[in-house]
């Protein structure tokens, strides 16, 4: 059984005062009084004068009963409902903490949000979060950060055998208008596996405006996901916007030279396990799987909700697109380079509602 914890009372200060004056050790002080030689070093240090280093029991006792006085204060959130009410309803939506701060500070500045007296940073917001969590046992505001988890685990790689894919160029030798963002319509594709590795979802991002797409393929074979990726890309290839795909080296991306054929456009792949290689596409996944987490199996059910997926993930805001949504961002491109919006998929009706949106 554990020791049992004991508060320190004036008395036990007073009589740690006397016994450091006669050059006692902690053991002994601690031994005296009946609490752990620990305690007794972090009560010095927490409570000792930090300018003369020394340490009497009045003024030990008024810096502790100091900090009580105020580890009972709620926080600035606490303290505003309608900022509380904000954070939680923007976490429902999808809204990271950053994304919360970013994108409401840029929404106050133009003149927005007036009811809020402001807009919290994202390490308040997560403080607020995880105290949420461990004073209240509040699962529901936990279950709104993307991995869901109390703190951070290490990422293990594991490496799995794989056939050779011919034709393969690695990503080292892609130009640098690709590697540097330099253009629209440059993809990097990845596949999101159900359980039991019974069907798969291919998600596909375009690297510059961060736009994914996300189609179910009930096999993984590499003809049915060649297929898959020609169709759903083809109406962005009409307007010119697939110039390069980035693959990893699963099997079923072994008919990319299909597809390089077809568009006469260039194919790369990742170094073997090095899918860190193309780290957006990897960055989206995640999100997906904040929807679909691991070992759910691709129901008939899920895979009709999957449009309404792609569409929340791309009409969140992002850092990198100085806090503007995938569609935001793809709009604004296509608008000022003049590009055809010839689109016969849910996406023209979505940049539509956001041209509309940034006219009002």
């Amino acid at each position: 059984m554990g020791r049992k914890y004991k508060q320190l009372s004036y008395l036990h200060r007073h009589t740690i005062e006397m016994m450091l004056k006669q050059g006692k050790t902690n053991r002994a002080i601690a031994k005296e009084i009946g609490v752990s030689p620990s305690t007794i070093s972090r009560e010095i240090k927490r409570n000792g004068s930090p300018i003369y280093g020394k340490y009497t029991a009045e003024q030990a006792q008024k810096r502790r009963d100091k900090k009580r006085e105020n580890s009972n204060k709620k926080t600035i959130i606490e303290n505003n409902p309608k900022i509380e009410k904000y954070i939680r309803e923007k976490q429902k939506s999808g809204y990271s903490p950053e994304m919360i701060e970013k994108r409401g500070r840029m929404e106050k500045e133009a003149g927005l949000l007036k009811e809020l007296p402001f807009i919290p940073c994202k390490e308040t917001i997560y403080g607020y979060i995880y105290r949420s969590y461990k004073e209240k046992n509040d699962m529901e505001i936990i279950g709104c950060l993307k991995t869901r988890r109390k703190r951070r685990h290490k990422r293990i790689l594991k490496k799995k055998q794989r056939g050779v894919i011919r034709d393969r160029v690695f990503i080292d030798q892609r130009p640098r208008e690709v590697n540097e963002r330099m253009r629209i319509g440059d993809w990097e594709i990845d596949t999101i596996e159900g359980k039991g590795h019974k069907g798969i979802i291919v998600s596909m991002v375009e690297r510059m405006s961060r736009t994914l797409l996300l189609r179910y393929v009930p096999s993984k074979s590499a003809n049915a996901v060649c297929q898959t990726i020609i169709d759903d890309l083809a109406p962005f290839r009409q307007i010119g916007l697939v110039q390069s795909i980035t693959f990893d080296n699963g099997k079923e991306f072994a008919f990319h030279h299909t597809i390089a054929k077809k568009w006469n456009i260039p194919t790369f792949f990742t170094h073997p396990y090095s899918a860190w290689e193309k780290g957006t596409i990897e960055r989206f996944n995640k999100d997906v799987r904040f929807y679909i987490p691991k070992k759910t199996p691709l129901t008939d059910n899920l895979v009709q909700q999957l449009p309404l997926i792609q569409e929340t993930i791309n009409t969140l805001p992002r850092k990198v697109l100085g806090y503007l949504s995938p569609y935001e961002y793809l709009f604004y491109v296509l608008s000022n380079q003049n590009y055809s919006l010839n689109l016969n998929h849910s996406l023209k009706n979505n940049l539509l509602h956001f041209q509309l949106e940034s006219a009002k």
